[in-house]
């Protein structure tokens, strides 16, 4: 829920056994101030000096990657805007590519929304994490100019700046990819950013053409698909 008065984390799971997390140095101290605005996740008033913090902290485990892998650039056309997909190394391209291989388009020098993406296993980094309560599982959201939704079960990270029309999609390995991830990639982001210019993602069909089309909205099961 956004409101420009209230600025917090919301939870939401249920406890279950979660084993150690290891990180490096570096990456300790990269995180460790950011850390320190996430605390107690249950109920904290987040700044907005905080949340950047924690977006630069994480941001800085991307750029990290790529110096230990080659980046890769996918360039989409969607609503009349061009997304860009930076990926560190290739395990996440397979993932998220596919899907919008009807949309991409050739480079820009300034697209709408970069969204930066890699996993921990496979670049050898060690991206900071907020701190979680042993055993829990579920989403935590922050709602501030940075967004974030961390979920502690698959360690999935995801973050957007936008002021700087960037989003940052964190995964710990890329088998951790949630099973829509495939058929609807960076849903959660693209979300976030649309609600921003003014649209919205809809659960729908269609049939159109250039100039109009036809949206089929329903509950789930009503026949949609068929």
């Amino acid at each position: 829920i956004q409101s420009a008065k209230v600025r917090e984390v919301q939870r939401y799971g249920r406890a279950a056994a979660r084993g150690p997390n290891s990180r490096s140095d570096v990456s300790r101290m990269a995180g460790e101030g950011a850390r320190q605005l996430l605390t107690t996740l249950d109920s904290v008033t987040v700044s907005p000096a905080g949340s950047t913090l924690f977006f630069e902290a994480v941001e800085a485990a991307y750029n990290e990657a790529v110096q230990h892998r080659h980046a890769t650039d996918h360039y989409y056309r969607l609503a009349d805007c061009t997304l860009r997909l930076s990926f560190a190394g290739n395990a996440l391209e397979s993932i998220l590519t596919p899907a919008l291989a009807h949309i991409e388009c050739d480079r820009v020098e300034v697209p709408d929304l970069t969204i930066l993406c890699w996993d921990d296993a496979s670049t050898g980094v060690s991206t900071p994490e907020p701190p979680t309560a042993p055993g829990h599982v579920g989403m935590d959201f922050v709602d501030e100019f940075v967004r974030i939704a961390w979920e502690p079960a698959r360690r999935s990270l995801l973050l957007l700046d936008s002021t700087r029309t960037r989003g940052l999609m964190r995964f710990a390995d890329a088998g951790s990819a949630a099973i829509w991830e495939p058929a609807a990639p960076c849903l959660r982001m693209l979300h976030w950013w649309a609600a921003g210019r003014g649209m919205q993602l809809v659960h729908a069909a269609a049939v159109g053409f250039s100039d109009g089309g036809v949206m089929l909205v329903g509950r789930g099961g009503s026949g949609k698909s068929t």
